[in-house]
């Protein structure tokens, strides 16, 4: 990451590196369960990363750690999703809307995630799979996703398909995918340019929120591209920014970030 930061000092780089329900809740774990300290990993990954400004939102979702920020699933909710981009806003300059603002779609009541499938405890109740949208209508979108053989355009951010299926998060930009791409007609006195985004699926729940404010994101997974961003149409002059966007258990396992020193 620092390699890719100094090869391209004209974008402005982020990195956001988000706890999971682990890292949050550790006070109520076992003393002796062998689990890492995931605040003190973060703080670790920022420090070595000197050349990309980091975004807090340890801070945010530990403050809110008695609302609806995680549950069943290994991935976060919607609202925690908001309060990381509403952190995100400060450290990237753009202006959030607040929570009043949105008006949310309870889509599924009855998602039981990766959690739940390690302990099958019916007694938890399942997750609620929430969409965030403007109260005023959100703005118009198109979706192009490129699974590496073909790209498909789509005029919605949502898959309701998955709602049907046990992987309900997957509704949020659908499956992962080695490019996506969303166009968002917002007005210019909103658009913050455009923005790309390289991460985890953690992602998928807060780029939403960020289509309000981009009106053109990329995201790209790493994990499904073997050659470089040109090789599969990403162009880093079309971008202003750019926001590693990951959570920590995917991060400290994850090689295919090495792939950034040949990009």
């Amino acid at each position: 990451m620092n390699q890719f930061a100094e090869k391209h000092p004209d974008l402005k780089m982020y990195f956001m590196l988000a706890p999971t329900a682990q890292g949050i809740y550790e006070d109520t774990l076992p003393k002796n369960s062998g689990i890492e300290n995931q605040k003190a990993f973060i703080k670790n990954c920022y420090e070595n990363t000197p050349a990309i400004t980091n975004i807090d939102v340890f801070s945010d979702l530990n403050a809110a750690k008695n609302n609806y920020i995680y549950r069943t699933d290994h991935h976060w909710t919607s609202l925690a999703a908001y309060y990381s981009y509403n952190a995100a806003s400060k450290i990237m300059k753009f202006n959030p809307y607040t929570l009043d603002n949105f008006s949310v779609e309870h889509a599924s009541n009855s998602f039981r995630g990766t959690l739940y499938s390690k302990t099958l405890d019916n007694g938890i109740t399942p997750d609620t799979i929430d969409y965030y949208s403007l109260a005023g209508g959100d703005p118009p979108v198109i979706v192009s996703v490129n699974n590496g053989i073909e790209t498909k355009e789509y005029g919605s951010m949502y898959f309701r398909d998955y709602l049907t299926k046990k992987d309900k998060y997957s509704s949020f930009l659908g499956a992962n995918v080695p490019v996506l791409n969303i166009k968002s007609s917002i007005s210019a006195e909103a658009d913050n340019g455009s923005l790309l985004v390289i991460k985890d699926s953690y992602a998928h729940s807060l780029v939403p929120f960020l289509s309000k404010n981009y009106s053109n994101i990329t995201v790209v997974d790493l994990r499904y591209i073997n050659g470089t961003f040109e090789d599969v149409g990403v162009n880093l002059e079309d971008y202003s920014s750019v926001l590693f966007m990951y959570n920590v258990i995917t991060f400290s396992q994850d090689l295919n970030v090495k792939k950034l020193s040949f990009m």
